[in-house]
Parts: structure tokens; C-alpha cells; sequence
């Protein structure tokens, strides 16, 4: 419920989604005032892998459809940049659908 007000709190501004490449300092403070959000969308990210390489499709499906909830959400990559659950998310649904 956190993770969605927070979600939610992002759309009612109007601000854009942030950067996933080359974030401001501004971003990057906005993105981290957003921890709950970002990190139930990286825990969904990890359950819905998890459970594709289990060969549990059905779970992996709910999982990432429950990331598409959240297209604010950034994660830090320590290769230097954010990355989009949510995005990474519809690419796995795709997939899955073929």
C-alpha cells in the first residue's frame, strides 16, 4: 500500500517518470524519496524471475503485471545507472506470451 501512495504521490505532481540514464542530482534525490516504491518493485522483479526460472509461469505472469504498476519506480544498477523494473517487466511479459 506504501509503495502504490508513493506511486501514486509521483503521478499527482506531473513530474515526468524519472531518468533511467544520466539522472540529475535533483532525480536522483526524488528517486531516493521513493525508497518503498523502488524496492517492492525490486523485490517483485526478483519474486517474478524467480519464479520464471522455476518454471512457474503463471506466478512469474502476476508478478510482473503487478510491476507495471509502478513505471516510477528505479532501480540502482552499480554498473552506474538506474534501470525500469516496470519496463523490464513488460519485456518479460512479452516474451512470455510468445
Amino acid at each position: 500500500a506504501a509503495a502504490r501512495a508513493q506511486q501514486q504521490e509521483w503521478v499527482t505532481t506531473g513530474d515526468p517518470a524519472p531518468p533511467i540514464e544520466r539522472p540529475t542530482r535533483e532525480d536522483v534525490r526524488r528517486i531516493a524519496a521513493h525508497r518503498i516504491m523502488n524496492n517492492v518493485a525490486a523485490c517483485l522483479f526478483v519474486k517474478a524471475k524467480a519464479a520464471e526460472h522455476a518454471g512457474r509461469l503463471e506466478e512469474a505472469r502476476d508478478a510482473y503485471r503487478m510491476l507495471l504498476e509502478f513505471p516510477y519506480a528505479r532501480v540502482w544498477d552499480p554498473a552506474g545507472f538506474f534501470w525500469s523494473p516496470s519496463a523490464g517487466a513488460a519485456e518479460a511479459l512479452r516474451k512470455l506470451a510468445q
